[in-house]
């Protein structure tokens, strides 16, 4: 993890605008005050026009678009290895928008229509940070159009709370009680080492 924070450090210095934390960090962080034990990566969330700044990133930082994220990943490292190419490939598949609500069997099928021509192959490392972005609806809802089920309400974004971990400010959104719950489901309070998103 400590590999992690310190590409998390140098990545907001060349962030411009409204950035936090999110995923198994933000979780851990206010559970816990900690990262939680076995967490592989960082996901962070630009907000509205929020951009990273290619241009100041160290020559040590490089970047990669694998499917719907892109990862900013420390060079140097071992090259990420899904464990399973093809699940790997039908969990982004499965993430689409035009694919949710589809069953298994209508997900796979759609796989296989395209595996070979937009398979990705990682060439990030296993030190990575994923980017998501977000932007403000008519609703006054923070959505990603990946992950349609998952929100913030406009109260939750507005301001950025600072949380300090390993000489850092790590910024997080507000109302995180509310946000785990809904993210995580009521037992968030409780760690699961079993827990799958």
């Amino acid at each position: 993890m400590n590999d992690l924070l310190d590409l998390l450090r140098e990545l907001g210095e060349c962030i411009v605008g409204k950035w936090f934390v999110w995923g198994g960090l933000m979780l851990g962080l206010h559970r816990d005050g900690k990262p939680i034990d076995g967490d592989n990566d960082i996901d962070i969330v630009l907000v509205d026009d929020a951009y990273i700044d290619y241009d100041k990133l160290p020559s040590s930082i490089g970047c990669q678009q694998y499917y719907m994220h892109k990862k900013i990943y420390r060079k140097g490292f071992p090259v990420f290895k899904p464990k399973n190419k093809w699940n790997e490939y039908c969990s982004y598949v499965r993430m689409l928008p035009e694919n949710v609500g589809k069953n298994r069997c209508e997900i796979l099928r759609e796989a296989s229509k395209s595996y070979g021509d937009e398979y990705i192959e990682p060439y990030f490392s296993n030190v990575y940070i994923d980017i998501d972005h977000i932007r403000i609806n008519s609703d006054n809802i923070y959505k990603n159009k990946y992950f349609p089920k998952c929100y913030l309400k406009k109260k939750e974004v507005d301001s950025i709370q600072y949380v300090k971990y390993a000489s850092m400010s790590i910024p997080l959104p507000t109302y995180l009680d509310e946000v785990c719950a809904r993210h995580y489901g009521e037992n968030w309070i409780i760690p699961d080492s079993n827990w799958l998103y």
